[in-house]
């Protein structure tokens, strides 16, 4: 297995001996927008170090971050694709889990996420039934709670019984290039710290009992792949200093996208 420090699919591949199947583009458009999609068997998941699955990422211009009517572009496009993972599933229960530590800006991706999605649960059944179903779990880091990320989220999964597991967190490249524009979905699940050798128990469908779709954009990369001179920062990991702009910007973009995806355009009538 290649020893990588990247939570990317195409990275983790073009580093392996898979790298001429680097996936499919499926789609080109403005400000830079591709995404291309790739199926991970067990074979190639064994090489690289990630579960098998379907993938998907979306790679975007970072001017994007900057204009509004970019943002709702590329939120529309991620849209779609979360429609795609879920469709199979007629008006499902669907749990977002943001992961991460919301201390910690560079970390925050999954946490900042729940500030504008529309949660319906628990809303009266008048206006719920305009909408789709959408709770939230913020279950933190261990070193803030003392529990494991999946032992929290399992407890809650097995009570609710949600359809589907939207599980948001902060990935890290190996190329500085990529930070803050791409945006990675999956069906294999996520571990969470795995790129920054803090892997924890798996989050997949296997081990949750019901689907998951993991979500994620890069916003660290370790000082290895920095090539910096000092050694001693091989082992930590670093961010650009306008980090915070770009997890809103990031998290607004991903909220949005799984409010039209759960709720269609409906999901702009409210605001509670």
């Amino acid at each position: 297995m290649i020893n990588i420090k990247s939570d990317l699919i195409d990275e983790l591949l073009a580093m392996s001996k898979y790298s001429g199947i680097l996936g499919n583009i499926t789609e080109k458009g403005n400000f830079g927008y591709t995404k291309y999609e790739l199926e991970v068997d067990e074979k190639i998941s064994k090489e690289i170090g990630k579960s098998a699955g379907h993938y998907v990422t979306i790679n975007c211009s970072r001017i994007f971050s900057y204009l509004k009517n970019v943002q709702n572009y590329v939120s529309n496009k991620l849209a779609k694709s979360i429609v795609k993972f879920i469709s199979k599933v007629n008006n499902p229960l669907i749990l977002v889990v943001g992961l991460g530590n919301g201390g910690m800006v560079a970390d925050s991706l999954g946490v900042e996420c729940s500030k504008k999605l529309l949660i319906t649960e628990g809303v009266p059944d008048d206006i719920k039934k305009e909408l789709g179903r959408l709770c939230y779990l913020e279950p933190k880091v261990k070193g803030v709670t003392g529990i494991n990320s999946f032992d929290v989220v399992k407890g809650v999964v097995d009570r609710i019984k949600p359809d589907f597991v939207f599980a948001i967190d902060t990935l890290c490249s190996n190329d500085i290039s990529r930070l803050m524009c791409s945006f990675q979905l999956s069906n294999a699940g996520v571990a969470p710290g795995a790129g920054v050798n803090n892997r924890t128990q798996t989050l997949n469908a296997k081990s949750l009992g019901t689907n998951i779709l993991a979500i994620g954009v890069p916003m660290i990369i370790s000082g290895e792949n920095l090539e910096v001179k000092n050694k001693d920062y091989n082992d930590l990991h670093f961010t650009i200093k306008e980090i915070d702009f770009y997890i809103k910007a990031c998290s607004n973009i991903i909220s949005r996208a799984i409010n039209i995806a759960v709720h269609g355009e409906n999901y702009k009538k409210y605001d509670f």
